[in-house]
């Protein structure tokens, strides 16, 4: 799972910076139509202004949190360097998991977004 995150963060990587400005602005998009107040031009933005901000959300997140893993363990490392990187893979392991479950809610929550906007 890891490896695979890792190759996923790879090709998000060179892309990062944009994926923090996509979200920047789609937040502060959505932020300044809230705050203006709703027209019916502006309406129909807000929905996929959400959708866009959560998707460059995480694909910032794990371009920035897999690009570099720690090393695997081998057995000529001593005992608390063995416990260390262990440690730290465990950690990134959970995080793969919440990375996992973040993007699953977030699909989930995209289909609902675009099956109300296409009610609308």
């Amino acid at each position: 799972m890891l490896n695979a995150l890792h190759k996923l963060a790879l090709l998000l990587a060179p892309l990062r910076k944009a994926w923090l400005v996509l979200a920047i602005s789609s937040l502060a998009s959505l932020a300044f139509i809230l705050v203006s107040g709703f027209n019916a031009n502006s309406e129909g933005y807000l929905l996929p202004l959400l959708a866009l901000s959560l998707w460059s959300l995480l694909a910032y997140i794990i371009a920035s949190t897999f690009v570099q893993l720690p090393e695997t363990v081998n057995n000529k490392q001593g005992f608390f360097t063995r416990l260390k990187l262990k440690l730290q893979r465990l950690f990134y392991w959970l995080l793969g998991i919440l990375f996992i479950g973040l993007t699953a809610t977030t699909l989930l929550f995209t289909l609902r977004l675009l099956n109300i906007w296409r009610l609308q």
